[in-house]
């Protein structure tokens, strides 16, 4: 039983352990548009080049389950409700964009056509899980203001997909309430996000920390907190490593090694090799190092 565990029924324990030791590989191969509007880049930087595996439990995992099930769900209850809903270009698959030479990437939750509020119109798709709390602030501000993250993500899911409207359907956990509301692209917002995207693809050292501040209220629970305030070294990986650029050419989110002179598979990107250099330029001396 793992120690972290070790206050909870070993049942519970138990459980989490397996949901943790069978939970999908926290690395992703490309720049995802669901993070791109956060506020802090190198934050941003930091978790598309690995620089430390976020910390979640089996308690997180099964958070994170559920939202694909409510996903599952919302979509059942649509088609019931009359609209047409897609969600990919064929059974099993779902509708994915890039851009960026393929280092920028998402998946939208489903296409939607018929909504009653403009039936002839396909709409973006997207379906979030919230608390009572989180869902009773998006009711009284709406998305742009009580959920940033989420809006951008949706913005930039439109340029990519090329659609002009989106229908964010929300959930709250604690009473079944839903959440309907749409609105417009946005092509100067959807541009900034893209630039922003390809400064951060493109830069070798660390962006500026959001604050120098180790107290600063988005420092304190960030997953890149340690690292990025010179307690702990950067995770290894070819991601990680000096050495290693993404390709600024073509398409696919490929990377190469400066040292090799070669290109590197998604598996030779997650080890590191004994000429590994890390990169960028921490501010701050590893503590005890």
């Amino acid at each position: 039983m793992a120690k972290k565990h070790k206050m909870l029924k070993p049942t519970i324990a138990e459980i989490y352990h397996a949901i943790e030791k069978n939970a999908s590989d926290w690395r992703r191969d490309h720049l995802g548009c669901s993070g791109l509007g956060r506020e802090c880049e190198r934050q941003i930087w930091y978790n598309w080049r690995w620089y430390a595996k976020p910390q979640f439990d089996g308690r997180i995992f099964r958070l994170f389950r559920r939202g694909h099930l409510e996903e599952e769900q919302l979509e059942l209850d649509l088609v019931a409700a009359g609209i047409t809903v897609s969600t990919g270009p064929s059974k099993g698959e779902q509708w994915r964009a890039s851009a960026l030479w393929g280092h920028l990437g998402g998946s939208m939750d489903f296409a939607l056509l018929g909504l009653p509020e403009m039936p002839s119109v396909w709409h973006l798709g997207e379906a979030k899980t919230h608390n009572k709390k989180s869902f009773d602030e998006l009711e009284k501000k709406g998305v742009q203001k009580s959920k940033p993250v989420h809006y951008a993500q949706t913005i930039i899911y439109m340029e990519l997909f090329g659609l002009t409207y989106a229908a964010y359907l929300a959930v709250c956990k604690d009473d079944d309430r839903l959440y309907l509301e749409r609105y417009r692209a946005d092509k100067y917002y959807a541009g900034e996000l893209l630039e922003k995207a390809e400064r951060i693809i493109r830069s070798t050292e660390e962006p500026a920390r959001i604050s120098d501040r180790p107290d600063y209220y988005l420092c304190r629970w960030c997953d890149f907190y340690n690292v990025c305030h010179g307690i702990e070294k950067p995770r290894k990986s070819c991601r990680s490593c000096r050495y290693g650029k993404p390709v600024l050419e073509g398409d696919g989110g490929r990377w190469s090694c400066k040292q090799w002179g070669r290109e590197l598979n998604s598996e030779d990107q997650r080890r590191a090799c004994e000429k590994y250099s890390q990169t960028g330029s921490p501010a701050l001396p590893i503590l005890g190092g």
